[in-house]
């Protein structure tokens, strides 16, 4: 019986990290296996973009020494290069990887509102204004103690989600940390806040809408499907940013941090926020809202330079809407940008890029990474789309973990 053909691409390049200045010359070294035997003949079709947008495309031979695709770096940002393979006895044979250029330069073409901190003062005298309660209920768990977790908060809307903390936790004997969700409807989760217990950590993971726990999934799909469908356009042509969809979203962040804040148990000095995409957007939010917090970790964050692309796509992308409308669209994005929060803020922060993310393109994550203030480190990975490649998020939570205060 034949053995059925199983066709594979290898993409190399001559700086690993992906990484140029500007003049460099980036070559990027393709390579075509048959059930890992190496392609010696044929071409391969390749596709270059600037930012996405295709700028160029050609062929190169497979089998030649040396042979490579190649161009000069020219100016700051990111580019990415997908290669086709065509085999004649299979369908076509993809694969993308991205470099950025001058990833120091790259910033923003617009300015953080003058009246960004008026803006967030309002929202935060709002939460003010309701009295924090709590409701914790005791859920079955080996590891350490469970509770599910409902706080009051803005527009009738609580923050929902699971709270553990190690089952010998002592007073003021403990590190605090939230988990925060990308974007979707789902319930709040136990598998992050179980391993932090197991650090010594009270940890807290909510789900990113204030909706029940641990429902069936079929109650979740009802609700992205119905109530919260395209949640992420929400209002931001409206006259001010004051109903964009985030803005209470980022409330019941800080309503989180006031929770955790108040237990017994937390150490009184570490306070870290976690999360990746929508989860990353929340982090920055948090952070600038409440200045407990010390550290954060954000994976492939979304809410990155939104006036000029980027997840929710909120800037010009709805066709329905007119000129004065996306002028608004915006106007208001910069008030809720991850820009605007980086450029305020002081303590450490670990950032995850992926060089061919088209959810959140390099461009917007090196703009919020450039505004930042505070210790910074990123780490970037050139074959790695809107996902975490462990290996790089591992660093990402072990730089957080670093800026841990022992004193």
């Amino acid at each position: 019986m034949e053995q059925p053909k199983i066709y594979f691409i290898d993409l190399a390049l001559n700086h690993p990290d992906g990484i140029y200045h500007s003049g460099d010359k980036v070559k990027i070294y393709p390579a075509a296996l048959v059930n890992s035997r190496m392609l010696n003949s044929g071409q391969i079709k390749w596709d270059l973009f600037d930012n996405f947008k295709l700028i160029e495309s050609g062929t190169v031979e497979l089998g030649l020494p040396g042979a490579a695709i190649s161009f000069t770096a020219e100016k700051p940002g990111g580019y990415q290069c997908k290669v086709t393979l065509s085999p004649a006895d299979e369908d076509d044979i993809e694969k993308m990887i991205g470099i950025v250029v001058d990833p120091e330069k790259i910033t923003k073409n617009w300015a953080v509102p003058d009246d960004f901190d008026q803006f967030w003062d309002r929202q935060k005298a709002r939460l003010a204004a309701v009295p924090m309660t709590t409701e914790l209920t005791s859920i079955k768990a080996e590891e350490c103690n469970v509770f599910d977790l409902q706080i009051n908060c803005v527009d009738n809307t609580p923050v929902s989600g699971l709270f553990a903390m190690p089952t010998d936790a002592k007073p003021a004997s403990c590190p605090a940390v939230i988990c925060l969700h990308g974007a979707g409807v789902r319930s709040a989760g136990y598998n992050d806040i179980v391993q932090y217990t197991n650090r010594d950590f009270i940890a807290l993971n909510i789900n990113a809408h204030g909706i029940p726990n641990l429902e069936d999934p079929e109650y979740y799909e009802q609700l992205l499907a119905e109530k919260l469908e395209d949640y992420r356009f929400r209002n931001f042509y409206d006259e001010t940013a004051d109903n964009i969809y985030f803005v209470n979203m980022f409330l019941r962040v800080k309503r989180a941090i006031e929770f955790m804040v108040s237990r017994p148990e937390w150490d009184g000095k570490n306070l870290f926020l976690v999360g990746g995409s929508q989860g990353a957007f929340q982090t920055f939010a948090g952070a600038y809202l409440d200045d407990r917090v010390t550290a954060i970790a954000t994976g492939v964050p979304a809410g990155s330079n939104m006036p000029e692309g980027g997840w929710p796509f909120c800037c010009g992308q709805m066709e329905a809407l007119t000129d004065a409308q996306r002028r608004q669209q915006y106007k208001n994005a910069q008030y809720v940008d991850n820009v605007s929060f980086a450029s305020k803020l002081k303590i450490p922060v670990a950032m995850t890029v992926g060089l061919i993310d088209e959810t959140c393109p390099s461009n917007g994550v090196y703009a919020v990474y450039n505004a930042y203030q505070g210790p910074k480190v990123i780490f970037a990975g050139p074959e790695m789309p809107h996902a975490q490649e462990p290996a790089l998020w591992n660093q990402c939570l072990e730089y957080m973990q670093s800026k841990l205060i022992q004193d």
